[in-house]
């Protein structure tokens, strides 16, 4: 009888600990709810503007996200996902808290319904085609074949490519891209202007082979952090790029984010 008696003590004792254990671990949890977000990020290689190597993101805005959380006491943490499964997870399961980046044009009619809160913008961008100098402001009717990167969507270019008059060549990385621009494979790449700009000088050595045509379509606008939780951390946000142009200028002469 008094080995159960001692037998009975020692199970009440372990659930204690174990009650104190997850009490402890439950009470982390509401505390870290306060001040830990998730945000989202595509899974792409936009350097110097982003981009995730071996799970880790960096870049332009890394750094200007990480400023931001530093200095309010929030705990980011990217999660990086493919761009379809990024809209998915933050629209339809909305199990991150923050997309980056985004825009209030992106994928709109799956926002219809929801409430999304957007930020100031964090960086501005083109989206263009880069072509050899040569070949600049000779016209949309001189762009026979056009080069993208595989997933990308020029948007500007669909209904000319639906109707033949301009051919659409893939490539799975910008080096390629760029490449085939060079040898006159493809008459132009459609690309962000920052990042090929990049890609040029620091990865092929060539800074100034190929250009931005400004007389061709394509597209100026920005990127935007975004939520559907928590709209009044997306304002702190806002209200901190607002009061830091300074600093927000700084990172981007560091990272050349907006050269063009």
């Amino acid at each position: 009888m008094e080995v159960y008696k001692r037998e009975g003590l020692k199970m009440s004792f372990y659930k204690t600990i174990i009650i104190v254990f997850f009490t402890i671990i439950i009470t982390n949890v509401i505390w870290a709810d306060n001040k830990t977000f998730i945000i989202g990020v595509e899974d792409l290689d936009y350097y110097p503007l982003y981009t995730v190597e071996n799970g880790k993101y960096s870049g332009y805005s890394r750094e200007v996200l990480d400023k931001f959380s530093h200095e309010k006491g929030y705990n980011f943490i990217y999660k990086p996902y493919p761009v379809s499964r990024l809209f998915y997870l933050f629209l339809d399961k909305q199990q991150i808290d923050f997309k980056y980046p985004d825009n209030n044009y992106w994928q709109k009619e799956k926002k219809e319904g929801k409430k999304v809160y957007y930020s100031f913008p964090v960086v501005n961008y083109i989206d263009g085609v880069l072509v050899l100098p040569e070949k600049k402001g000779m016209g949309i009717d001189n762009l026979k074949v056009l080069g993208t990167i595989r997933g990308f969507t020029a948007w500007e270019y669909i209904e000319p490519i639906n109707k033949g008059l301009i051919l659409q060549e893939f490539s799975n990385v910008w080096s390629g891209l760029i490449k085939k621009a060079l040898i006159k494979r493809i008459d132009g790449a459609y690309c962000n202007i920052t990042v090929a700009a990049y890609q040029l000088r620091e990865k092929i050595g060539k800074p100034n082979a190929l250009v931005f045509d400004p007389d061709l379509p394509h597209t100026k606008s920005s990127y935007l952090m975004s939520t559907i939780k928590y709209p009044k951390v997306l304002a702190q946000f806002s209200e901190w790029l607002k009061n830091n142009d300074s600093l927000i200028m700084q990172i981007k002469t560091k990272y050349k984010a907006e050269e063009y």
